[in-house]
């Protein structure tokens, strides 16, 4: 008996230690479950997922994203360049910005200003 039970406690455990995620400092993170994206953010910490929940995480603290370019000059010559750009995402608008972009936000909206 003591040993059927132990065994229901460790199965118990497991099953509620992989329905955890953790969202790292600096990141916040959204649920999509079933497939329609839940507009809750959720900070840094624990959170708990279902077996049909994905959490997505995004940073939200500041990213210095660098680009290197090779660009022609008016004479035909390459000039290379070396472009900083420094920009961050507000919680709030987390849930908004992977709806209408994507998680493939810095491709399409970022690295196009370059």
């Amino acid at each position: 008996m003591k040993t059927r039970l132990s065994i229901i406690a460790v199965a118990v455990a497991a099953l509620f230690i992989s329905s955890c995620a953790i969202i790292n400092p600096g990141e916040v993170g959204v649920k999509v479950r079933r497939g329609v994206l839940e507009q809750k953010v959720y900070p840094a910490g624990q959170v708990r997922v279902g077996a049909a929940t994905r959490l997505i995480k995004v940073p939200i603290r500041t990213v210095n994203r660098e680009v290197k370019l090779n660009l022609p000059s008016k004479e035909g010559l390459n000039v290379s360049a070396e472009i900083s750009i420094l920009y961050h995402i507000e919680s709030s608008d987390v849930p908004r910005i992977i709806e209408e972009i994507g998680t493939n936000y810095e491709e399409v909206v970022i690295l196009s200003v370059f």
